[in-house]
């Protein structure tokens, strides 16, 4: 994993996490170029503490959602949990911890560049990727699963600059955001966003079903969160129809 090889840059990522112990030490190997990891967890269960403890500049924070999926607090976190940055940080990403963000070239280099152009948010181009196998802990998921399918729905402007932006503005899931401050938007397919949420058929429909037992009435109420009921049965159509069509995203 390439790091900050004397880039002046620092980076701060936060990860919205509940029992997710079986991907995260794919996602933590993945954000080694990053300075710091925030873990913004809804008091899993799981081996998610357990896990976090063997890397250096990581943490958790731990809210309660009453075990449910909150869309509400998640929205007001995304909005301004960063702030604390502002000062520190030059670049702050806000993701789920199936999003990995994925660059050809050194990332930290790139957005060096990105910054000396002007450049204050990232719309991130998004892929949702598919395989037929969980991947093995001994590869990073990008070396194992290349494979997906480009969704505008999953274009994410997840990463800008804390010392340019006072508001973000995100509206739920943080597809959109409506910023205030120094808000010029970079977009293009050299900063990904891929989505590793259906990786092998077990791990698909298992978390599929979690996500189901986890609606809160709050997120009904919205609108938000539909795709979390959708009929497991229409939900395998959508992974294996996902299979199908995909191609060679990496």
């Amino acid at each position: 994993m390439v790091v900050n090889q004397g880039i002046n840059m620092k980076i701060h990522a936060y990860f919205f996490t509940y029992n997710e112990g079986i991907i995260l030490p794919f996602l933590l190997e993945h954000y080694q170029f990053v300075d710091k990891i925030t873990l913004i967890d809804g008091q899993s269960n799981d081996n998610t503490v357990e896990i976090i403890k063997k890397y250096k500049n990581t943490e958790i924070i731990q809210i309660d959602s009453g075990g449910q999926i909150r869309d509400d607090i998640h929205l007001e976190l995304r909005n301004n949990i960063w702030k604390q940055d502002s000062r520190i940080y030059d670049w702050v990403f806000i993701l789920d911890a199936d999003e990995f963000i994925f660059c050809y070239t050194n990332i930290r280099q790139r957005l060096e560049e990105i910054t000396k152009q002007g450049f204050t948010i990232i719309r991130t181009c998004g892929y949702d990727m598919v395989s037929e196998e969980f991947p093995s802990y001994d590869k990073p998921i990008t070396e194992q699963i290349k494979k997906g399918l480009f969704h505008v729905y999953s274009n994410k402007p997840c990463i800008f600059n804390p010392t340019k932006i006072k508001e973000i503005n995100m509206l739920h899931g943080g597809h959109v955001c409506n910023p205030v401050g120094e808000g010029k938007v970079y977009y293009n397919a050299d900063i990904k966003l891929l989505h590793y949420n259906r990786i092998g058929f077990e791990y698909a429909i298992r978390k599929h079903v979690v996500n189901c037992n986890r609606k809160s009435e709050s997120d009904l109420k919205q609108g938000w969160g539909w795709h979390h009921g959708i009929p497991h049965y229409d939900y395998l159509q959508m992974y294996f129809e996902l299979l199908n069509k995909s191609s060679l995203v990496i």
